[in-house]
């Protein structure tokens, strides 16, 4: 995929089916790195992969041409809806742009993510339950960091 400011261009799509057995890994797919880039600068393209069983995702995963920090990805605009839920809260946090490592951050000390390293998807959502004795205010206690974020505390 290619990150723009609008959010995806899909360079490449491939489908196909595929039967593995248990515990066991193969090769299911060989493209070369040309084909994956159509064009493309390398610190513009993330490659996405899936295994899926029916609608059941199985594995997923995002990688880089390049090393992180040199990744040209658009500054994100990351939104959340936050609910109340029993032991805590549900936050649900979708994104404009690609957005890689983010890490969400509750400045209480008794407060736990269910997932606290994770990348957002372009239109796509991500739920995590926040675990927590206290009442709060989550949009007050609550920092999302982000690759972006750390690069430019890198760089400044």
């Amino acid at each position: 995929m290619n990150a723009d400011p609008d959010g995806v261009k899909r360079l490449v799509s491939a489908r196909q089916a595929v039967t593995l057995m248990a515990s066991s890994s193969q090769r299911v797919h060989t493209a070369s790195l040309a084909e994956i880039l159509a064009g493309s600068d390398c610190s513009t393209v993330v490659l996405e992969a899936r295994l899926s069983n029916g609608d059941e995702l199985m594995a997923h995963i995002l990688m880089d041409f390049v090393q992180p920090a040199e990744l040209e990805l658009a500054v994100p605009r990351v939104e959340g809806e936050v609910e109340r839920v029993p032991r805590g809260y549900r936050l649900t946090l979708t994104s404009n742009s690609l957005v890689r490592n983010v890490e969400p951050s509750p400045d209480v000390a008794a407060a736990q993510f269910s997932d606290n390293f994770f990348d957002l998807l372009p239109r796509g959502h991500k739920t995590v339950q926040l675990a927590t004795t206290e009442r709060l205010n989550v949009t007050e206690v609550l920092e999302i960091r982000t690759m972006v974020d750390s690069c430019r505390a890198l760089h400044a």
